[in-house]
């Protein structure tokens, strides 16, 4: 039986994994020893397989985290309640328009990137049943972690979440591995019980939606206010994933830990 969240178990030691899949998998791993950060390795990988293939000899890692979606839920054209926390959070990333200048919630799920996390896990699991796994959102995390909508400068990122780390990163870091160690990041705070947010446990309901089309060669900005809708479940193709998040004062009537999804 895998658990979504098992606070404390990273103050132990071992290794906490973060991914972002892009034309390849870029693996952040974080060595923790007794509770303490000591380093961040950065692997690349172009296939599933491969990625097994060099951890399988490994212990267990104390759990991973991806920049892709791991669980889809059944409500109004996939909106889950995370993605309503995530699109009202106060600080929302700009920049470039192929990093998503506002958060686009299901429609960015789509393709083979998604499909890949999905896999991985799957085989990750295969070799480690009980593999604590976390979903996560790199860009909106440093969004409400640095208090900016500021994300167009990559080294300032990068910055920060050296600074954060505590380690000394590659000087010419690229966006995957930045995104890796991102995930890497949020799931270490949330095995650690730093970040007790677990978005997959919200209570549902309802919440403004947003989407983007191209019109004339611009892009346009739908809205639409969606209901709460009483059968929404969440599905977990790889089995029970957590969404940790920092701490935040929406928490108080937002969370409801008696909610079952």
């Amino acid at each position: 039986m895998v658990e979504r969240s098992r606070p404390g178990q990273a103050n132990q030691s071992g290794q906490v994994l973060g991914c972002a899949v892009s034309d390849k998998i870029q693996i952040a791993v974080l060595d923790v020893e007794s509770g303490k950060l000591r380093d961040c390795e950065f692997l690349t990988f172009v296939s599933p397989h491969e990625v097994l293939s060099a951890f399988v000899e490994r212990p267990r890692p104390r759990g991973i985290g991806t920049a892709e979606w791991l669980a889809f839920g059944t409500g109004h054209i996939g909106w889950r309640p995370a993605d309503y926390w995530i699109h009202e959070a106060p600080f929302h990333p700009t920049g470039p328009a192929d990093e998503f200048p506002f958060y686009f919630g299901p429609f960015q799920s789509a393709g083979s990137p998604t499909l890949a996390a999905i896999v991985l896990l799957i085989a990750l699991r295969r070799r480690w049943p009980d593999l604590p796994a976390a979903e996560t959102t790199p860009l909106e995390y440093y969004a409400h972690l640095a208090r900016t909508a500021d994300s167009h400068q990559l080294d300032a990122r990068v910055a920060r979440i050296a600074g954060w780390l505590g380690v000394e990163l590659p000087p010419a870091l690229g966006k995957a591995e930045w995104e890796a160690a991102m995930s890497a990041y949020a799931t270490w705070m949330g095995l650690r019980g730093d970040w007790s947010i677990d978005l997959f446990r919200l209570q549902r309901r309802g919440g403004m939606c947003t989407k983007y089309i191209m019109e004339q060669g611009r892009t346009v900005e739908e809205s639409w206010y969606d209901p709460p809708l009483s059968y929404e479940r969440l599905i977990f193709p790889a089995g029970p994933v957590s969404f940790f998040w920092p701490p935040d004062e929406r928490a108080k009537t937002w969370i409801n830990e008696g909610s079952t999804v």
